[in-house]
This record gives structure tokens, C-alpha cells and sequence, in this order.
């Protein structure tokens, strides 16, 4: 069975689930489907710049990507009520692209679809 489109639901949801958790006001969501690889693109106004979690998003979404973990723990992406699942997020994704400015802050992680 084809897992993917869940496993893109749940880092979407995670993502959300942070954005709203340190102060965003307004969220934009775009997700494409580009043959071999999802691009999820997140654009988040008024986020909390100063919280610690904040500040260490670059850090934790661009950990390397480990199969394993995208295999056999994704389902408990969204289960813990803690911040550090972003980690998981980052190792579920092939490439992530952040940029902050003023109290905003655009994402976009790759992901390639698993064959």
C-alpha cells in the first residue's frame, strides 16, 4: 500500500501543529506533487522569533535524511505532545529551505517519494 500521501499528511500536520504552538497568526499551505518528489511549501506570519524552538527550526528540519526512520516511525509523528518531533521531520525529508524575515518565516522540505 501506498503510505506517502499519509506520511506527507503528518508532516504537514507537525508543522501546523509547531507554527500555531509558538504564536503564528497566519499560515499558508502548498503542497506539489512533482513526479518523484512532494514539495511542501509553508509561508507563517507573525511566528515568535524569539522562542528557543524557533530559532533552532534550520537546525532541526536539515537533519540527514534516515530511511529508517521514514519507513517505521512516521506513524508516530503527531503522537508526543513534544517539540522535538521536528527532528523526525527532518529526517523524513530529503531537503529543507528556510528563511526568516521580520516575524516570518517561509519553509519548503522535499521529500522523494519512496519507491
Amino acid at each position: 500500500m501506498d503510505e506517502e500521501p499519509k506520511k506527507i499528511a503528518k508532516i504537514v500536520d507537525e508543522l501546523v501543529t509547531f507554527c500555531l504552538r509558538h504564536g503564528a497568526k497566519k499560515l499558508s499551505i502548498h503542497i506539489e506533487d512533482e513526479g518523484d518528489a512532494f514539495r511542501i511549501h509553508l509561508h507563517v506570519d507573525r511566528i515568535n522569533r524569539n522562542d528557543p524552538l524557533v530559532k533552532e527550526l534550520t537546525k532541526l528540519l536539515s537533519l540527514p535524511k534516515h530511511d529508517e526512520i521514514s519507513e517505521y516511525y512516521w506513524t508516530l509523528v503527531g503522537e508526543v505532545e513534544e517539540d522535538t518531533e521536528l527532528s523526525v521531520i527532518g529526517m523524513m525529508t530529503d531537503r529543507a529551505e528556510i528563511k526568516f524575515e521580520n516575524n516570518s518565516v517561509s519553509l519548503t522540505l522535499y521529500r522523494k517519494k519512496e519507491t
